[in-house]
Parts: structure tokens; C-alpha cells; sequence
């Protein structure tokens, strides 16, 4: 199973996104999960089973890194659900404390839109647009 996707935001910032399962780690870059979000002063690359980095100018730095696991055979390991914890304990704590959630509805809707426009484009062949999201 292999997908990218490419999309271009209204400000002009373009995102890719590529995983692939397909290719044979030893041919891989190091990740079979990494998104690109590149803008006019820099880039954030996100390793799904990596580094968090951004770059600057002549500069990149490691915002984040996620200890490493073994993500073929040990998809449940702790280490790789400690980020799914912590995305539904935020929610949580945010409906405890009455504050607005940390990612709202409407982001929530744009990411399923994102992915039904990816399964239009590699159905149909063709680039989907979408406006207003």
C-alpha cells in the first residue's frame, strides 16, 4: 500500500504527504511516513515513526523525536501509542478544564475532506480542488 498526497493551502504553503509500506527498507530514507510543509522562509518535515524538524534559512533543528520501536512487528508497542494518549487526554482534559478543544471541529472536517478529495484524485486520475477548507 503506498499513498501521496499534494496540497497547495490558499496562503501559497504546499504540503506533502507520502507513506508507503511497499518498498523494502533497505531502499527507504530512513521512514515509510514522512510529511513535508514547505513555506517561503522554511519547512517542517514530520517523520510519523521519527523526528519533528524545522528548517530555517541554513538551520534545522529537531523540535521533536519519538524513541525508537518496531512499528512492523510491534504496531501496539507503548512507545508508539504514548502520541495517540496524549491527542485523546488533551481532549479529555479540555472537556474537564471548559476550554474550547485544542483542534476544533472544523479542522477535524478539513482532514476528512483532505483524505475523501486523495481518494477522488487517485480514483479519477485527476487533481481535486477543494475551496474553503
Amino acid at each position: 500500500m503506498s499513498a501521496m498526497t499534494q496540497l497547495t493551502m490558499t496562503n501559497g504553503v504546499a504540503v506533502q504527504q507520502w507513506m508507503s509500506f511497499e518498498v523494502p527498507t533497505r531502499f527507504m530514507t530512513g521512514s515509510q511516513h514522512i510529511y513535508h510543509i514547505l513555506g517561503e522562509e522554511g519547512m517542517i518535515e514530520v517523520d510519523g515513526y521519527g523526528k519533528l524538524l524545522l528548517a530555517n534559512g541554513d538551520s534545522v533543528e529537531t523540535v521533536w523525536e519519538q524513541p525508537t520501536f518496531d512499528f512492523v512487528n510491534r504496531p501496539l508497542d507503548p512507545i508508539r501509542l504514548e502520541a495517540f494518549y496524549t491527542q485523546i487526554q488533551a481532549f479529555v482534559d479540555d472537556l474537564l478544564d471548559g476550554r474550547p478543544a485544542t483542534l476544533s471541529g472544523e479542522e477535524g472536517r478539513a482532514a476528512v475532506a483532505i483524505v475523501e478529495a486523495a481518494r477522488e484524485s487517485a480514483r479519477s486520475g485527476q487533481a481535486v480542488e477543494m475551496i474553503g477548507i
